[in-house]
């Protein structure tokens, strides 16, 4: 999200001061899923991936904060 730690003690300062949550857009690291897929594929050659979301789009375009 940035290049090093100040302009991160920035990002967080302007994310407080508008009141909005700021997240690495990372979680998919933290899903369950990929730790079974760490043991059943330990060296996938080809990886596919769909966005399943009944209540997202497939590309979500607007964020709930703007800063």
């Amino acid at each position: 999200m940035t290049d090093n730690t100040t302009q991160a003690a920035e990002l967080v300062q302007l994310a407080q001061r508008k009141n909005c949550i700021l997240q690495v857009g990372h979680v998919e690291r933290f899903n369950p899923v990929f730790k079974y897929l760490e043991t059943a594929a330990p060296e996938p050659r080809f990886i596919e991936t769909h966005r399943l979301s009944p209540i997202l789009p497939a590309r979500p375009t607007s964020v709930s904060c703007s800063i």
